[in-house]
């Protein structure tokens, strides 16, 4: 028999999907309508983060991604690998996803893009790391319960997603899970709920660009996204400052007006500042989530978030004029 805090923390993280401050910089991950945003660019990111430090194997999530505009049918597609570990037990999630987009030109402005997703998924843990309840009685480091490995579960699920861009406003919505996929390792049944996220973002351009189709060189902008799952819901808002190539950005993540059991939903404040040399088509981002929650930073040492991204311009005869964010719109 499990302790059961071992359990506890099986069941909260099946519960929940892998989270990145740095959202934005993820868009293969949180909407496949993102996938080949962007005409005539190929793009691979990554991330990295570690959160909660603090406490003994918090959790750390891995991410590589690639999507590529197919111009010619106005179509885009993209790939992404996740990777994400917790706990003691080193319950591990493998993610896999292929993405598919097609765009809808609605004027010269605004372009509304659909998109599909198709996702593989593995979870394990490791069994050896696990503590039962006659290793505290017998004092042995070995248990008659926990023989063996535990078999990795495996199983597919899809999701769907809607973004509406221009150059200086973008706005989505998707479903992950649409199938609900039953994934527990413990002979129950443990659905994976549905998660649904709602994201955006705007820039205000304090200087014009010299041409219109180029991405101003000082701007304000503003982020939010907003996720629900099972019974969990979380909002993030962010404030960004561009100045040619840094950018800071200091985001808010909780819902100030909910509580949780009693506790506060407001869990931390997250300080970014980006770098994007001009003409190089690379960019880099590290953020700190400073936890303001019940927990403290001071008991979770916050987490730590490292992205980057590389674009390829077209091969055409055309050179690309500047560099666009996600969708031609936010420069990020």
């Amino acid at each position: 028999m499990y302790l059961f805090f071992v359990l506890g923390m099986v069941s909260k993280s099946f519960g929940q999907d892998a989270e990145f401050t740095q959202f934005n910089s993820v868009p293969q991950y949180i909407n496949p309508a993102f996938a080949g945003a962007g005409p005539s660019i190929h793009r691979f990111a990554g991330a990295y983060r570690n959160q909660w430090p603090g406490v003994e194997r918090g959790f750390s999530s891995y991410l590589a991604s690639y999507d590529g505009s197919l111009v010619k049918y106005n179509a885009g597609a993209g790939l992404y690998f996740l990777q994400d570990q917790a706990g003691s037990s080193y319950l591990t999630n493998t993610q896999v996803g292929l993405n598919l987009s097609y765009a809808f030109d609605l004027n010269l402005k605004f372009k509304l893009r659909a998109g599909l997703q198709s996702c593989f998924n593995q979870k394990k843990y490791q069994v050896s790391r696990l503590i039962f309840n006659d290793q505290l009685i017998t004092n042995s480091p070995t248990s008659l319960d926990g023989n063996g490995p535990a078999a990795p579960l495996q199983f597919f699920d899809v999701g769907s997603g809607l973004l509406l861009d221009s150059k200086l406003m973008w706005f989505g919505v998707s479903a992950r899970h649409l199938n609900q996929p039953d994934q527990s390792l413990l002979g129950k049944s443990a659905v994976l709920p549905m998660l649904i996220s709602a994201h955006g973002g705007y820039r205000y351009e304090i200087v014009k660009p010299e041409n219109d189709a180029d991405v101003s060189p000082h701007s304000i902008g503003g982020l939010m996204h907003y996720r629900h799952q099972g019974v969990n819901d979380q909002l993030d808002l962010g404030v960004a400052y561009f100045f040619k190539m840094i950018n800071f950005t200091v985001w808010y993540r909780g819902i100030p007006f909910k509580t949780y059991k009693g506790y506060s939903n407001s869990e931390s404040i997250a300080f970014l500042i980006g770098f994007e040399p001009i003409g190089k088509g690379f960019k880099i981002g590290y953020s700190y989530d400073y936890t303001i929650s019940s927990l403290s930073s001071k008991t979770t040492a916050g987490a730590h978030e490292i992205t980057m991204c590389y674009e390829v311009g077209s091969k055409g005869p055309v050179k690309r004029r500047s560099r666009k964010a996600i969708g031609g719109t936010m420069k990020f």
